[in-house]
């Protein structure tokens, strides 16, 4: 068995997407915002879907969720 995990350098380019996608989002609505990151999400959760992920999903769920907040 052969144990596959996305790698730190993946986390972070996606983190750093979504942070550019809040910060940037200026006057759009944060219901736009979430769409826009969402698509992004949905991408690399496709991506990385096969192995061991959970742990990765869950460090880039919980950065999401904090920055959302923040916008909110």
């Amino acid at each position: 068995f052969i144990l596959i995990t996305p790698r730190k350098k993946a986390c972070v380019s996606v983190k750093a997407r979504i942070r550019e996608i809040i910060h940037n989002g200026g006057a759009k609505s944060a219901k736009k915002i979430v769409q826009q990151i969402n698509v992004i999400f949905a991408g690399w959760v496709n991506y990385f879907r096969v192995g061991n992920s959970s742990d990765a999903f869950s460090e880039v769920r919980d950065y999401t969720e904090m920055k959302i907040r923040t916008l909110l």
